[in-house]
């Protein structure tokens, strides 16, 4: 894992690449985030793994709170690069009380300040059947 980034939770929203196309898509990684400097690493690196499988779409990764890069910092780069249609996925292991009562009341806020990008919110990444079975490919190849 390397730092590719020259600010957290970036992509430029443009593929990087100097007079490139604005992207209408956009995803943003929402962890719940930690101090711990190797975690913004491994988000890091989780990003760049997602952009480099979705080329065409900007990819932005965020923490819940009191950790930057936030969800607002995310969004507003998104809006800035011209995306119209963002999916918040939220990369937790299970449903918890932040899936209740956190991503409702960030979902509201998103839509209010950018009403011009459609934000849609996917279930919590632990609860997808494609990542169980991925989570017990590499645990097998470990054993």
């Amino acid at each position: 894992m390397s730092s590719m980034s020259s600010r957290p939770g970036s992509s430029d929203g443009q593929g990087g690449q100097p007079g490139a196309t604005p992207k209408s898509d956009g995803v943003i990684l929402l962890y719940h985030g930690s101090p711990e400097p190797r975690w913004l690493e491994n988000a890091e690196w989780m990003s760049h793994e997602v952009e480099a499988a979705l080329p065409g779409v900007a990819i932005q990764f965020a923490c819940l709170k009191e950790i930057e890069p936030s969800i607002m910092d995310a969004a507003q780069r998104l809006a800035g690069a011209g995306v119209t249609h963002a999916l918040v996925v939220p990369m937790f292991i299970a449903p918890g009380g932040h899936a209740a009562k956190d991503f409702p009341i960030l979902a509201r806020e998103l839509s209010a300040r950018w009403p011009h990008v459609q934000f849609r919110w996917t279930d919590v990444v632990g609860g997808w059947e494609e990542v169980a079975r991925a989570v017990g490919k590499g645990i097998s190849s470990r054993l």
